[in-house]
């Protein structure tokens, strides 16, 4: 669309060594990281891979609000989940919400990762899968 200039910052930009646990064993933190799932062929490249096949996904899928496309609107959603042992993603919700409909989308969208069947690499820590906290933001420039 000649309006969605969109850019994706990740916040999560590495795998961090440690260890950070929540309630009910979620952990913000772990040796390596969740990714999206996606076909890499080098293994030191993976995380780089799997970034711009998160972007494809979301620069395909994601929607300008018509609200925030007619009032010039732009801004950061930011919306975490989980992602599940098994790659699904599970409690999506909005933390960073500029308006306008922003936010919503950014929700939609992830929900949509799971209708569509779309599915990610777990986080591992101590060499096992485990749940993993994940915040995703997505700014929106209007332009």
């Amino acid at each position: 669309m000649r309006y969605l200039y969109l850019s994706l910052l990740l916040l999560l930009s590495a795998a961090v060594f440690g260890q950070t646990e929540t309630t009910d064993s979620v952990f913000t933190e772990v040796e390596q990281m969740p990714l999206f799932r996606a076909d890499c062929n080098k293994a030191k490249k993976q995380k780089v891979c799997a970034d711009r096949a998160m972007m494809e996904y979301i620069s395909t899928n994601l929607r300008y609000p018509t609200e925030a496309r007619n009032e010039k609107a732009e801004g950061m959603a930011v919306v975490s989940f989980i992602v599940e042992t098994d790659g699904t993603l599970s409690s999506p919700a909005i933390l960073r919400n500029p308006g306008y409909g922003m936010g919503e989308e950014v929700l939609r969208l992830v929900r949509a990762m799971n209708a569509d069947g779309v599915s990610w690499t777990p986080g591992i820590q101590d060499g096992k899968p485990v749940r993993v906290e994940f915040k995703l933001p997505v700014k929106f420039k209007y332009g």
